[in-house]
């Protein structure tokens, strides 16, 4: 079987569609509770934290988006994506944070808080 030139690029463009699927699709890692994938919010043993998991390296979870909360306000609000006007948010922009597992107190699926506020 031959393949010519046009249908062996629409299988490349194909292929690469499909690399760009499989990388945006929620993966479990084996023995961590978080998805890749998936945006939380960590309290460690120091400071709070948003981010989407990007990738799971030993013991430290790679955050995109991620965001330092200096002050969440009213906890329950800003759990229900409703947060108090005291709420302070400082982003890391384009730089990921890597978060060693070790450190998270407790954490919840949470959205992503990308602006300074």
């Amino acid at each position: 079987m031959k393949i010519t030139p046009k249908e062996l690029r629409a299988f490349a463009d194909e292929l690469e569609q499909s690399k760009e699927k499989i990388g945006k699709t929620v993966k479990p890692v084996e023995g961590i509770p978080f998805k890749i994938g998936v945006s939380y919010f960590f309290r460690t043993v120091t400071y709070h934290l948003t981010g989407r998991v990007k990738e799971v390296i030993g013991k430290f979870l790679v955050l995109e988006d991620a965001a330092w909360i200096a002050d969440s306000g009213r906890f329950n609000e800003f759990i229900k994506g409703t947060p108090s006007s005291t709420l302070e948010v400082e982003p890391f922009y384009d730089h990921d944070v890597y978060l060693n597992i070790d450190s998270i107190v407790d954490a919840t699926q949470q959205k992503l808080f990308t602006e300074v506020k």
